[in-house]
């Protein structure tokens, strides 16, 4: 069904109830003549049947007729007040079309699909409590003059892992003998579900009981007890008769034999098989009662294999729940384990980094108290704000004669005009001016000074950047190779994580460390990179 807007009604008090709102797009099961969708009675789950609009089209023939099947079931609903029997809310109609929504109780799945999502044989006691929750409700149904006439897994919903069963969907439900001047004709029409139905519905002029929903729920039984959808073979076959003018008849197969192969994959000792037979017998006068069938399931819940079933299940449950509680303990655990671990870590990482600030304060007060004096091109004076600010500039756009005429002018070389913190070497370093590196390294740049930001040396920022020939003249000019950033990276680390195989060749043959790792534990060795000549 092609979903549209979310349906929204006001209902001012009707059926004790405020509003309902229908989730038009959360569906929870479709068919030939509608979906069922998760709805909203006030802040109640719920389910709502929408029946497809093409039913409710004036043009449309069988429009009539559909909504009196919607109407039907709509009044079965209200008089049904049952444990085993989906519960009625109400019907509201859509505001948009006039088209009636029949709200009911939410359950969890299907029959069908609860059977065709278990990966083993359902417990023996939950598979005699389902039975036995059908049979109740068809004893209620039957008690009321009602024939269910559609009972299959599809209309049987569950709850709680199969610990509850309803029967539902009472679209093709008839009421019998409650009308005294109804006639046996008035029940001659079966439109169920032909794998689930008895020989007697598949005559071309069927006539039958409430015995044919007895015969549906043997087939369910065994549905319950397989987990495998009915595969029945065909109902009639065609055998050879003399007496025939054709020489040949047409006769009904047995149910039992024509079903075998269901049948068959019934362990021969299962206590439900002698029910499930009774019940798929060919003549309805020979199948139990629902009544009787609640009897004798009754009696099957207090044998020693339906306790014994349940004391099996409940110490499985209680196995699975000490086993996650368990996994949680163990979850809990790692968790604090790596929480320690981390404290750990930063605390680590805290310290080193107090270290490298103190060692840099330090260092920045021996060059402050050094003399103004030139030796040769290191210039250790105080230069203005705005020379250091042209340098750095310069250095950054490569302009080779504006950093040579600076140069000449006594700046300070390792200057840090920006908040970021970086030198005139780290930026070049980063752009790849290689004459520029050349020159400030010729001047006597320092080249570890870290950034401010991240504690990147230049050495740090060229192997980010894949600049071969910066790496090389930083490592020949004496750049500490493996001098770690504030995460714990080394040069070497940073040329691995950005697959420069050039650079990490580089560093690698002048000595750089492979097994240095960061703050994380990870080292280089770890990193995902392609390196087709490196050899580590």
């Amino acid at each position: 069904m092609t979903t549209s807007a979310d349906v929204h009604v006001h209902l001012g008090g009707q059926f004790g109830y405020q509003n309902v709102h229908v989730h038009t797009s959360k569906v929870l099961g479709t068919g030939s003549y509608g979906s069922v969708v998760k709805a909203t009675l006030d802040h109640l789950p719920c389910a709502a049947k929408i029946l497809h609009t093409i039913f409710f089209r004036d043009d449309d023939p069988g429009a009539v007729d559909f909504a009196a099947r919607f109407d039907q079931e709509c009044d079965i609903l209200r008089s049904l007040k049952h444990p085993c029997i989906v519960q009625f809310l109400g019907v509201v109609q859509d505001p948009s079309n006039r088209r009636p929504i029949l709200l009911m109780e939410l359950m969890d799945e299907s029959l069908t699909g609860f059977l065709e999502r278990a990966t083993t044989s359902l417990p023996y006691h939950v598979q005699v409590n389902i039975t036995h929750d059908i049979a109740l409700a068809l004893a209620y149904l039957h008690g009321n003059s009602i024939i269910h006439r559609d009972l299959s897994s599809n209309n049987i919903l569950l709850r709680g892992g199969g610990s509850q069963a309803k029967v539902t969907d009472f679209g093709m439900s008839k009421m019998v003998e409650a009308n005294p001047r109804m006639t046996r004709s008035k029940i001659t029409q079966c439109p169920g579900t032909p794998v689930f139905m008895p020989p007697e519905a598949l005559r071309a002029k069927p006539r039958y009981s409430d015995k044919l929903d007895t015969f549906s729920l043997g087939v369910v039984t065994v549905q319950i007890i397989t987990r495998c959808f009915p595969t029945p073979t065909d109902a009639e076959i065609v055998v050879e008769d003399d007496s025939e003018p054709t020489g040949q008849r047409v006769t009904l197969v047995p149910e039992l034999q024509r079903r075998q192969r269901d049948i068959g994959k019934v362990p021969p000792d299962h206590g439900l098989l002698p029910t499930a037979l009774h019940c798929l017998k060919d003549r309805p006068r020979d199948r139990p009662s629902a009544a009787q069938l609640c009897q004798s399931l009754g009696q099957l819940k207090t044998a020693e294999a339906y306790t014994a079933s349940e004391a099996e299940d409940q110490g499985r449950r209680l196995e699975q729940q000490l086993r996650l509680k368990e996994e949680e303990k163990e979850a809990e655990i790692a968790r604090l384990q790596e929480q320690m671990r981390q404290l750990t870590t930063e605390k680590d990482h805290l310290a080193s980094q107090k270290q490298r600030e103190i060692a840099e304060l330090r260092s920045q007060l021996q060059t402050s108290h050094k003399p103004p004096v030139q030796r040769g091109r290191e210039a250790m004076t105080v230069s203005r704000p705005k020379d250091e600010k042209a340098l750095y500039d310069a250095a950054h756009g490569g302009d080779v004669s504006a950093v040579t005429r600076l140069l000449a002018s006594n700046v300070n070389i390792n200057c840090t005009p920006y908040p970021n913190g970086w030198t005139p070497l780290m930026t070049a370093s980063f752009d790849g001016h290689v004459e520029i590196v050349r020159l400030l390294i010729e001047a006597k740049a320092q080249l570890n000074i870290r950034g401010k930001e991240l504690g990147a040396t230049a050495l740090h920022m060229a192997a980010q950047e894949g600049k071969a020939d910066v790496v090389r003249l930083l490592t020949e000019a004496g750049a500490q190779l493996d001098i770690q950033r504030t995460s714990g990276a080394t040069p070497l680390f940073m040329a691995c994580q950005n697959g420069h195989s050039d650079v990490v060749e580089i560093l690698i043959r002048n000595g750089a460390n492979v097994n240095l790792p960061r703050d994380d534990g990870t080292t280089p060795l770890y990193m995902p990179v392609k390196m087709d000549t490196v050899k580590w």
